[in-house]
């Protein structure tokens, strides 16, 4: 049988153990600022794309609201035409070429719909954290909230729509 032996170790004093406690502490603070740092590289870089990409959808959802408000007030004065043709003699056949022309501002809906994959993405994946001043934090939220605002007032002009085709196809026939 063998016999293991242990080496003999020299006793350490105080002062060793403490210098020794201390590397330790100061090498897990380290790694914590670290990791704190690396943490918030992280966060600015998202908050910053984040930015961007909502920054982006915004553009493309003005040049939509340009080109929708234009093709609106084409209709509002197609609609105008068809309501002076209210009182007209639909039998001449100038007032009925007339109504046949306007007929498609009455039947049509211009319905926006904004480029909202950066706002989906931030509600759900909870990128509203990365956003560091409360305040756009705010205003994304209240833009958002408008957005809901439009989609909810469609409804009323989809029924109005529908009435009007209704109506323009009866006197068409």
């Amino acid at each position: 049988m063998e016999v293991h032996h242990h080496p003999n170790v020299e006793k350490k004093n105080f002062k060793e153990y403490l210098l020794e406690g201390l590397m330790i502490f100061l090498a897990v603070t380290m790694g914590l600022f670290a990791e704190s740092l690396r943490e918030n590289m992280t966060s600015n870089d998202k908050e910053k794309e984040y930015i961007v990409s909502l920054a982006h959808n915004l553009r493309q959802d003005s040049v939509q609201l340009v080109d929708m408000i234009a093709e609106n007030a084409r209709k509002v004065k197609g609609l105008d035409s068809l309501i002076a043709l209210n009182d007209s003699d639909l039998t001449s056949a100038a007032n009925r070429k007339l109504l046949y022309t306007r007929a498609w501002c009455a039947g049509d809906i211009s319905a926006f719909i904004s480029n909202d994959a950066t706002m989906t993405q931030l509600k759900n994946s909870g990128g509203l954290q990365f956003i560091k001043h409360d305040h756009i934090a705010d205003s994304i939220s209240a833009y958002d909230q408008e957005m809901r605002g439009i989609y909810a007032a469609e409804a009323p002009y989809q029924k109005y729509t529908q009435d009007a085709t209704e109506a323009l196809a009866e006197t068409l026939v």
